[in-house]
């Protein structure tokens, strides 16, 4: 893994290792991302994010991501239920571009280039 820039936050719950996190509910705070529609912060690194403790995120350069389904080589990502990276939709914010292709359950790098759509 070939980190770029790493912050800490304090997560607002329990969440587990190479997810898609948001911007939680209070300042410095981040939740798990959900079903592509929350403003993506970054990834978390390769340990559980303990709620309330200060936590690693990832949000340039080349992060990993658990895959929640099959990805593809250069396929723009975002986040399922479980902040898992699978193929983005056009409506939905990315996370970056899978630099390996994988299966669900694989991690796999992502070089982060986080899009987030303006707000309707």
């Amino acid at each position: 893994m070939k980190l770029g820039f790493i912050k800490g936050y304090k997560p607002d719950t329990d969440i587990p290792p190479f997810r898609i996190v948001a911007y939680g509910a209070t300042p410095g705070s981040v939740k798990l991302a959900a079903n592509g529609k929350a403003i993506l912060k970054g990834v978390t690194g390769n340990l559980v994010s303990n709620a309330g403790e200060m936590s690693d995120v990832i949000s340039t350069g080349i992060g990993c991501i658990e895959y929640g389904t099959n990805v593809n080589y250069g396929q723009c990502l975002t986040a399922d239920k479980h902040g898992r990276g699978i193929p983005a939709k056009a409506t939905d914010n990315i996370i970056g571009y899978a630099e390996q292709s994988g299966v669900e359950g694989d991690v796999g790098d992502v070089y982060l280039q986080i899009t987030n759509q303006p707000a309707t």
